[in-house]
């Protein structure tokens, strides 16, 4: 629901002291003090038109829909042409979605009362409305067309350029990206988010020196986005400052963690959601997961040169470093795996199971774990442990390579090849359309001198990547 509009005491003809009162509290944000005063007055049959608008508001701001309606239905009997009473009609259109109702309502009032303030607003959150449904469906260039039509009324409105922002950097108007960037600058020198942004659009085109300007301010202002961190501290480590490009890079750890959680926060919000077309529904989760994926990558490459910075000398301080991130980020899966990944480089095999073990307990369909603690039995000659969580593996990720290296690598150990091949002869069962399953079992039936088994895996294998060239993949 857009918000809803706020009224300037004495601009409106309400005589009575308890009506200005009541004016006062709505203006406070105090509805339920300024319904105590007006619903007496109704009820007593001493309320006019404005008076029942004014509560209507009311209602409105404490989500009581229905008797918002009424009382509106009411007013608009008493004096259908009262200024407050047409207000509060435009506002129950924009609690109720109707937003270009609301917006014809306030371009009507607009014109009649040029100097009221709250006609223009009231226009401007029901265009905001139109652009935030162009959003929900996945239409951001007409969500961007709507956000040029509200700024045309509020061209120095920084919310308004934020908003713009959100929506341009959804489609490919990457000038008119970097003109919104720098026209929220003007108005907000001070804006991280906005200098993270032009700074990543400037380094996407070869600006460097440019980009960095803003990445300092960015980093200066303390944004949210991770990457002006990233880049400041892989370009710390190469001139050769690696104690400010530690400090910068797990800073981008933090920040990517914190970004990718409120996807993920705005994800269950909107599981939760009611009312909710289920068609809307699935485009938000997508267009969540989507930009989800921008942090999750971050992350990722941030992690990726941490570990870059430091020599195989300092891996003390490596693991020191990672036992707090993992303890302040402890939500993170990709922190504490490449926690649990760097304890077994470092040998420490114990302390990397319990690492995996703890994963395993609370994320149970998290391959990785399953694929650490089979690494992990098999170096301790715990073989049958080791193939077990091995095949768990593959139950989970069967497009994953690296789980079928593990699982040949598990078995041979063993001195059964054959069983291996069992256990992809299975999985095929359960999966008949996994051109790598099929490339796998194919090179394990070699292994073993079934070469005419072999031959038949390469032929579905063949004929699944001849078939995929016209046709999707079942994961599509």
């Amino acid at each position: 629901m857009v918000g809803l509009l706020m009224l300037w005491v004495g601009s409106l003809p309400l005589a009575a002291d308890a009506l200005q009162q009541a004016l006062l509290y709505y203006n406070r944000g105090k509805f339920a003090e300024a319904t105590q005063l007006l619903e007496p007055l109704r009820d007593q049959g001493r309320l006019e038109a404005s008076g029942c608008a004014l509560l209507a508001m009311c209602y409105l701001n404490t989500q009581d829909v229905e008797a918002a309606r009424q009382a509106v239905t009411i007013a608009s009997r008493l004096d259908p042409d009262d200024y407050l009473v047409q207000v509060a009609q435009g506002n129950l259109h924009l609690h109720l979605g109707e937003y270009r109702r609301a917006e014809a309502l306030f371009q009507r009032l607009q014109a009649a009362f040029p100097q009221r303030g709250e006609t223009r607003q009231g226009c401007v959150q029901a265009i905001i409305g139109l652009s935030l449904e162009a959003v929900q469906r996945g239409d951001f260039d007409a969500a961007a067309d709507q956000a040029d039509r509200a700024l045309g009324l509020q061209p120095n409105n920084p919310q308004l350029l934020s908003h713009k922002i959100s929506v341009l950097r959804q489609t490919e108007r990457l000038q008119e990206l970097e003109q919104a960037y720098r026209r929220y600058l003007e108005l907000r020198p001070a804006g991280a988010d906005a200098h993270a942004g032009l700074g990543v659009l400037l380094n996407a085109r070869g600006e460097e020196s440019r980009a960095r300007e803003h990445f300092e301010k960015a980093v200066q202002y303390d944004t949210t986005d991770p990457k002006p961190y990233l880049e400041l501290g892989t370009r710390a480590a190469a001139e050769g400052e690696l104690g400010r490009a530690r400090a910068l890079v797990q800073e981008a750890v933090g920040k990517a963690v914190h970004m990718f959680n409120s996807y993920r926060m705005q994800a269950a919000r909107e599981m939760e959601r009611e009312n909710t077309q289920e068609a809307e529904r699935l485009q938000r989760l997508q267009s969540l997961s989507d930009e989800s994926m921008r942090p999750k990558r971050i992350l990722e490459e941030s992690l990726s040169v941490l570990t870059g910075l430091y020599a195989d000398a300092e891996a003390k301080a490596l693991l020191q470093d990672l036992h707090r991130l993992a303890d302040w980020y402890s939500s993170s899966t990709d922190v504490r795996t490449v926690l649990a990944e760097q304890l077994m480089a470092a040998g420490y095999t114990a302390q990397a199971q319990t690492e995996w073990s703890v994963l395993i307990t609370q994320y149970p369909y998290y391959y990785r774990a399953q694929l650490g603690l089979a690494e992990c039995h098999r170096r301790q000659g715990r073989l049958t442990k080791a193939a077990l969580a091995g095949r768990r593996a593959l139950d989970l990720a069967p497009e994953e390579p690296k789980v079928y290296r593990s699982l040949e690598t598990i078995y041979r150990q063993m001195g059964k090849p054959e069983v291996y091949l069992q256990v992809l002869e299975m999985q095929i069962m359960k999966d008949k359309y996994n051109i790598l399953l099929y490339e796998q079992a194919s090179g394990a039936a070699a292994a073993v001198g079934d070469e005419p088994q072999a031959e038949l895996f390469r032929e579905r294998a063949q004929m699944l990547r001849e078939y995929y060239k016209t046709h999707s993949s079942p994961d599509e």
